[in-house]
């Protein structure tokens, strides 16, 4: 060693380069391991179709993940899934929708533009059934008028020719004598009711009022005149009768006694019901509006004996009543009769 300087031994400068040698080998192998090919590992399934430079598609949100194999295929986001069949849910009854017409029908009775006067009205309709499975289970009429709306009736069964049928009392549901809008409901066995579930028929009702009802007749006052030769009656005659069917209603006298006879047993009522009463032996004694329910009637009647009539009038044996409109009068009711006594001295 010259001017203090050191000189490295040929063996530690063979043992590094050594060292050096097995580094690198290392890299190498760890760089290549199994001695590869240099093809790398996927990281992922690119697509069905299993090309490697195909774009991954993801899945939407709450979609299992697939299990990678080539040939599960990709939902692209915001596609439906589709099925297979229909669902096992069950579906409810409910109300028909609004514009939805489940089961139709058709009118069997009374034709359109159809006239009558009597009181009752048969109605039939015939439904119409748009899936064999409908059941029906009742038809209901309805009646409508100028200033109303009532049910009229209600059909719980078939008939034998298959019409839905029942009859409406007119008079029990004070249903007034005009122009009449009849339509049907119908109801199916899960309770769902198809409302107008034909076209509303157009009839016109001209009946005549009802005879009036529970008519009776009671004294007001009797007040004598002063000279005690007379006195002054007034009496009440009330009624009943529906709105809406009379414009007026009339208080007759009767001016004969139509069951006298030489055989009549004594007692007897000089008027009965369904007496035939000929005009000439009625006489007008008052009037009253359509809507009331009673009048007032006044006589004289003269002191003493004056013989079997009313009011000593000597020719009113009995009262009626009748009502008045459009089409015609109702049959008259008996107000109060007298009775023939032949053995009798007035």
């Amino acid at each position: 060693m010259r001017g203090g300087g050191r000189r490295i031994s040929p063996l530690l400068a063979g043992l590094s380069a050594a060292i050096v040698v097995v580094g690198l080998l290392l890299i190498v192998i760890l760089a290549h391991p199994f001695g590869g090919t240099g093809t790398s590992f996927p990281v992922a399934e690119a697509s069905a179709s299993g090309s490697s430079n195909a774009t991954l598609t993801a899945e939407p949100a709450g979609t299992p993940a697939t299990s990678g194999a080539a040939s599960s295929p990709v939902t692209a986001v915001g596609t439906p899934l589709p099925t297979s069949g229909p669902t096992s849910t069950a579906s409810t009854p409910g109300p028909t929708p609004v514009g939805e017409i489940a089961i139709r029908g058709t009118w069997s009775s009374p034709a359109a533009g159809a006239t009558f006067d009597t009181w009752t009205l048969n109605l039939a309709a015939r439904p119409i059934l748009t899936a064999p499975s409908t059941v029906v289970s009742e038809v209901t009429f309805n009646v409508a008028w100028k200033n109303g709306r009532t049910t009229a009736c209600r059909a719980e069964h078939a008939g034998s020719t298959g019409a839905w049928a029942c009859t409406a009392d007119l008079v029990q549901l004070d249903v007034p004598p005009g122009p009449l809008a009849l339509s049907f409901d119908i109801a199916d066995a899960s309770g769902i009711v198809t409302q107008g579930a034909g076209d509303d028929l157009g009839v016109t009702y001209e009946a005549v009022p009802p005879k009036p009802a529970d008519p009776k007749l009671t004294t007001v006052s009797d007040s004598p005149s002063t000279g005690g030769n007379s006195s002054t009656l007034v009496e009440r005659v009330t009624w009943s009768l529906p709105a809406g069917y009379a414009t007026k209603v009339r208080l007759y006298a009767v001016l004969f006694c139509p069951n006298d006879a030489p055989k009549a047993k004594d007692g007897t009522p000089c008027l009965t019901e369904h007496t035939s009463l000929p005009a000439s032996k009625l006489k007008l004694v008052a009037e009253a509006d359509g809507d009331a329910n009673s009048l007032t009637i006044r006589h004289t009647v003269k002191a003493g004996l004056c013989g079997p009539t009313l009011w000593c009038s000597g020719d009113v044996y009995a009262l009626v009543l009748a009502a008045y409109n459009e089409y015609g009068h109702s049959v008259f009711t008996i107000v109060t009769s007298t009775n023939i006594c032949h053995s009798c001295t007035f």
